[in-house]
């Protein structure tokens, strides 16, 4: 961090100071007869003074702070392969490191620059074909970089951005309790989720070559795809990780509040049945309950390289 415009503002407070108490010194000297009440107004005015200052430099203080947990990049669906994690995500990365060349740790590119440690995940170990297999084993993969993240960092936690269902990998492995397994290592601080469909996707949007959406349905378990089965609006799946119960459709969104939650959606389009949407997912699917979150006007695949999400992301980092 730049020291040098913190010096000279403190410098700027000392000098005030200085002046402020030169003025009441000559000023008593002068006059000898002082209204008691007017000198107290004017060590208000000094004081606050002195605290606006101070605020300005904590303020500037905040803005230029690093994370101390490096940041996992995860990345969402792959319908098909090959495909590359680290192009999905290398404009995130580059913009809050300014790092051209990543290193290799275990399969994952590191990223280092400007305060921040950056991974991207590559939790699907197979990027040859689409991502097609259960939510939960991805999750446990997902569990292992964070452990590899740890040790080479020396680090207890982790700081997680995911998009669209990397947030679902995500949650299965914070949230894993809920499926009876409890592998979670309390070692995620945060979790920022960009068009994740925490309660379903409409498949219509996506496989409009199916006239009606048993089709679809019908095609993914011929397929033997049970990511997508997964992510059905209202699948057990979802009941379970959003609701705790196979069979629970609604009520209030269970998360654990050990972790801090956000939520980031697109809004570029409105559709009749479910209302805005970033062109797959909409924004009721991605709110969760009590959680905080932001729009954006944007389609899905750009909530990884649009700018300003990406400063939404990084202030969200940076929050205390």
């Amino acid at each position: 961090m730049d020291k040098k415009p913190l010096i000279v503002v403190s410098i700027y407070a000392v000098v005030l100071l200085i002046i402020a108490s030169l003025s009441n010194v000559v000023g008593y000297q002068t006059v000898q007869v002082l209204n008691q009440v007017g000198t107290n107004n004017e060590v208000n005015k000094i004081e606050l003074l002195f605290q606006t200052i101070l605020d300005l430099i904590n303020s500037n203080e905040i803005q230029q702070k690093s994370p101390s947990d490096p940041i996992l990049l995860v990345h969402g669906w792959q319908f098909t392969g090959p495909f590359s994690p680290n192009d999905l995500w290398n404009n995130m990365a580059y913009k809050l490191t300014e790092d051209n060349e990543s290193s290799l740790v275990g399969g994952m590119e590191r990223y280092a620059g400007n305060g921040f440690i950056v991974y991207v995940s590559h939790y699907a170990h197979d990027i040859t074909e689409g991502m097609h297999k259960d939510i939960r084993e991805y999750a446990n993969n997902l569990a292992e970089e964070i452990d590899l993240m740890k040790s080479t960092e020396n680090v207890s936690k982790v700081v997680i951005v995911a998009h669209s269902m990397g947030g679902l990998v995500s949650r299965a492995y914070i949230e894993s309790s809920d499926f009876g397994n409890n592998s979670y290592r309390d070692d995620v601080s945060k979790l920022i989720l960009l068009g994740v469909p925490n309660h379903g996707v409409n498949w219509r949007l996506i496989f409009t070559v199916f006239p009606i959406l048993p089709l679809i349905y019908l095609y993914f378990i011929a397929m033997g795809w049970i990511a997508e089965w997964q992510m059905r609006p209202y699948s057990s799946f979802l009941n379970i990780l959003n609701h705790g119960k196979p069979l629970k459709l609604s009520g209030e969104d269970i998360i654990n509040s050990d972790v801090d939650y956000s939520t980031i959606a697109g809004n570029i389009r409105k559709s009749i049945i479910w209302g805005d949407i970033d062109g797959f997912i909409s924004v009721r699917s991605v709110q969760l309950s009590n959680v905080q979150h932001f729009n954006f006007p944007v389609y899905h695949d750009e909530l990884r390289t649009n700018n300003s999400v990406y400063l939404k992301v990084k202030e969200l980092i940076l929050q205390n």
